[in-house]
């Protein structure tokens, strides 16, 4: 299984519900299930998708935090900057998630 992206998610769920509303307009109830189906497979990869950006951007903001309170304990400004850097990253992914 591939990893969830939300391109993909998007691309089942729209799919998913033409089918869905196809299968309605023919009274096909076959189509329906396997577009509701389609529909909530997407809805949950893009969901997924989300989250583990959220995760990625979570874990960019804290490592971000321990970096720049190191750098800044020990004077490495370097190191400071580097985590004022992961944490800016951290909140943009964790911002983009929402989208």
């Amino acid at each position: 299984m591939s990893e969830p992206t939300r391109t993909s998610g998007q691309t089942d769920s729209t799919f998913g519900n033409v089918k869905q509303n196809v299968g309605s307009a023919l009274g096909n109830e076959s189509m329906q299930a396997k577009g509701a189906a389609q529909q909530t497979h997407g809805d949950a990869e893009y969901k997924g998708a989300q989250n583990k950006q959220y995760g990625e951007g979570f874990v960019d903001k804290v490592t971000g935090g321990i970096k720049d309170a190191v750098g800044s304990l020990t004077g490495n400004h370097s190191m400071q900057a580097e985590g004022k850097g992961d944490k800016a990253q951290g909140d943009t992914k964790k911002a983009a998630s929402n989208y």
